[in-house]
Parts: C-alpha cells; sequence; structure tokens
C-alpha cells in the first residue's frame, strides 16, 4: 500500500506545477503555524491585588489592556509601560488611583493618587499642588495623619502651614555694672529688675 502511494506521489507531483504549488503552500502553512504559535502568550494581569490569567496574542501592554476592556486614568500606575511589547509569562500590574481629601487651611482639595503613602503622594504632587498656591515644607508644617501613612480611598489629610516670623526687639535695660578689684579681668554686669 505505501508503495502505492509512493507512486501515485511521484507520477502526480514530481517536478511538475502542481509539484511547486503544494510545496509552496506546505511551506507557507508550516510558516503560518510557527508565527501564529509564536504570538501566543498567557499573560496575568495584576489590579489592585486581583489577579487574573489569559492568553492573548497582542503586542504591547496597551494593546493587551485594551483586548481586556481595562481603562487607564491619569494617575493609574501600570507597570511595565504601556508602550512596552509583552512576552510569555509577563505580569501586567495596575494599580488604580484612589481619591483623598487635602485640607489646608479653609481650603479642600481633592486629590487623585496611587501612591503608597502620604510623603510620597505629596513628593509626587508637588507641582499640582503649587499651582494651587500650597507648598509643603516637611521641616515646618504640620501634617495628619502622619507622613508614613498607606494611602487610602477617601482618606482626609489635614495640612497646618506654620510660619516662623523673625521679630528683632529693640529696648532700654537698667543694668549694674560691678568691679571686682581681685581679680583685674572680672567684670559683670547685671541687669536690674
Amino acid at each position: 500500500m505505501v508503495e502505492k502511494i509512493k507512486e501515485y506521489l511521484k507520477n502526480n507531483f514530481s517536478n511538475g506545477p502542481k509539484a511547486k504549488i503544494m510545496i509552496g503552500v506546505l511551506i507557507t502553512l508550516v510558516i503560518l503555524s510557527v508565527t501564529f504559535i509564536n504570538m501566543r502568550k498567557t499573560i496575568t494581569m495584576e489590579i489592585d491585588g486581583k489577579e487574573e490569567t489569559f492568553v492573548t496574542y497582542k503586542r504591547t501592554v496597551k494593546d493587551v489592556l485594551d483586548s481586556q476592556g481595562v481603562t487607564i486614568s491619569p494617575k493609574d500606575k501600570v507597570q511595565p509601560a504601556l508602550n512596552s511589547n509583552v512576552s510569555e509569562r509577563d505580569t501586567i500590574s495596575i494599580k488604580r488611583a484612589v481619591s483623598v481629601e487635602l485640607t489646608v487651611g479653609d481650603s479642600k482639595i481633592e486629590i487623585d493618587t496611587a501612591e503608597n503613602t502620604i510623603e510620597d503622594m505629596l513628593e509626587v504632587e508637588k507641582e499640582e499642588l503649587k499651582n494651587q498656591g500650597i507648598e509643603f515644607n516637611e521641616a515646618l508644617d504640620e501634617i495628619t495623619p502622619s507622613l508614613d501613612t498607606q494611602i487610602t480611598s477617601d482618606l482626609k489629610i489635614n495640612l497646618v502651614k506654620v510660619e516662623v516670623k523673625k521679630h528683632l526687639a529693640s529696648e532700654a535695660i537698667n543694668f549694674d555694672v560691678v568691679f571686682d578689684f581681685g581679680s583685674q579681668r572680672c567684670i559683670s554686669i547685671r541687669a536690674r529688675a
């Protein structure tokens, strides 16, 4: 039976146009199969600690997120970057921004942040706060809760601006000069009450 198949193939496909077409089709199928298999990636996506694993054929992090219907707000943190290429077994981490309330004097400001601590948030938001007339001076200003507090949704932060003013006053004071003649070097000046 094998001999009959060999004979059939030899008579119908050897060195003719059918053979060249058949070889071309087979090579194309093999190349497409290999390409398709290499494009397939198993990816893990972690959003705020919740993991999901899925298969994708997308090339970049942004394409993967779009295909999964995941929208990213401007303050969300995404690792790796959106324009990064993805590979087999990659993990895409997303930390969603939460809203916190910062009170400074009489004004309240809502800030969206994905930072871990209040200190990190103040550092990242420094320019935005400065544009609103707020500058945090760690050495002077008081903040509650403390700078190392973890950011959570609806956290309320109170910033008290401390202002140091130096005032130089000059005032006449009454004083006595006492001379000690036992020691030629000792002079004492005492203020009178």
